[in-house]
């Protein structure tokens, strides 16, 4: 199991080194996204990517369980993905490459962001979580 995960944290910090190491030519306009990552044990073979309630798009899991999506002028803000039936909040600012970890047996738990902007979700998760513990004493 520990073979798994040191695997998994590979594979992620590659993703996060390939993505935070590219010379940034980004003009004040400018407004792309990068989401992605790798579910495991997945419910469905895609993610919901929305906004207000709101399906923006449908990325497919590939074969591997791992997926990404380029989303051009996405305007910063909060939105939520899904692996049915369970959701989750990301804050995206202007530029960020996000990649997360699921795994849908412990789904709220088990997330972890990383990349440009993986910083401050892992802080609202952890907040998030630290609530409903709070909430459930």
């Amino acid at each position: 199991m520990a073979k798994n995960y040191i695997y998994l944290y590979s594979k992620i910090a590659l993703a996060a080194l390939i993505f935070t190491s590219c010379k940034n030519n980004f003009t004040a306009n400018d407004q792309v996204a990068y989401f992605g990552g790798e579910v495991e044990n997945p419910t469905s073979r895609f993610i919901l990517f929305c906004k207000d309630g709101e399906v923006l798009d449908t990325i497919p899991l590939k074969n591997d369980n791992t997926f990404l999506k380029k989303m051009d002028s996405l305007p910063a803000g909060l939105y939520s993905f899904k692996n049915e039936p369970e959701y989750q909040y990301v804050y995206f600012d202007k530029n960020d490459s996000i990649m997360v970890h699921i795994d849908s047996n412990n789904f709220d738990e088990s997330i972890v962001f990383c990349g440009r902007g993986g910083d401050k979700n892992n802080y609202l998760i952890d907040t998030f979580l630290k609530n409903e513990k709070d909430k459930n004493e």
